[in-house]
């Protein structure tokens, strides 16, 4: 072997294994033995099948013959991902690519070993935080009042479905602005007083929980009053702000039909005294009674 196959072969992180047809192992390099926990001398000589879990040997082994038989390539030059198994008995995933090569007229077959352990570990994590988003995202939808979260220069970081519903526009649309000059909440001396709070905050991280009421302009240009709540967090040492909102015209509207409601209830139940008693008709405002009955 010359010096700059050796220099390769001795400094690459993937493992290389050089196997003879009948898969006896005849060179590895150093990685091999970090990834399998063998020493050279006990690899080299034996069958690569003992570093391959039982359910990948047979199959293996008939590739191989396979090949050398018919020439029709099934695991030859292309990459596959297996399992390896280390001394200690364990298994790891590794991405797999087998070459075909000649050396003094003989034919040899080179392995390409690279251990996909730590990306399998990212893909979980990125899995995880990918479901603890939606579920995040889930519960935010879920609320009845609007949420808008944003960080210290005021870019909207999390903008629920309550809040598209209240203000006619979508998160899409809004995430990744400037929550006080795209005037989210219009043009308000509070909110002025807001961005003061703001910097307030974080200079002694006073907390932001006042209560206030403003009219905002919604996208289609029609008037809604709101109340609103600020709050303040810190996440991985970062500052966000929270600001909790409501419809007020609806709570109220909702008010005023419940006392309504309950005034025409007790009209109805003298009006049906009264029914009774003059025509014996206690069914004459059935319907006004339906109707209260639903609202």
């Amino acid at each position: 072997m010359n010096s700059k196959y050796e220099a390769i072969r001795n400094t690459t992180i993937d493992g290389i294994i050089i196997i003879n047809e009948h898969g006896t192992i005849k060179e590895i390099n150093g990685s091999v033995e970090e990834l399998f926990g063998y020493p050279s001398n006990i690899m080299v000589g034996k069958n690569i099948k003992m570093l391959m879990p039982e359910k990948y040997r047979k199959k293996h082994e008939d590739s191989i013959k396979s090949y050398i038989k018919s020439g029709q390539p099934k695991i030859i030059g292309i990459g596959q991902e297996v399992e390896g198994k280390k001394k200690d008995g364990k298994t790891f995933p590794m991405n797999l690519e087998i070459s075909e090569i000649w050396f003094d007229e003989k034919r040899y077959f080179l392995g390409i070993c690279r251990d996909l352990s730590l990306k399998k570990q990212l893909e979980l994590s990125q899995e995880k935080v990918s479901k603890g988003e939606k579920f995040k995202k889930l519960i935010l939808d879920s609320s009845y009042i609007g949420v808008i979260c944003f960080d210290t220069f005021g870019i909207i970081r999390e903008w629920n479905l309550r809040a598209a519903e209240i203000l006619g526009l979508e998160a899409n649309m809004m995430i990744g602005k400037d929550i006080f000059r795209e005037r989210v909440f219009g043009i308000d001396l509070k909110i002025e007083k807001f961005r003061q709070d703001i910097s307030i905050f974080l200079k002694n991280e006073s907390i932001l929980n006042s209560l206030i009421e403003v009219d905002c302009v919604k996208k289609n240009g029609s008037l809604v009053p709101l109340k609103l709540k600020f709050s303040a967090f810190k996440a991985d040492e970062e500052s966000f702000f929270t600001v909790f909102f409501e419809d007020i015209i609806h709570p109220k509207i909702g008010w005023i039909v419940s006392k309504f409601t309950n005034i025409l209830k007790v009209q109805l139940e003298h009006s049906r005294w009264l029914s009774k008693f003059l025509f014996g008709k206690p069914n004459l405002f059935s319907g006004l009674s339906h109707f209260c009955t639903i609202n």
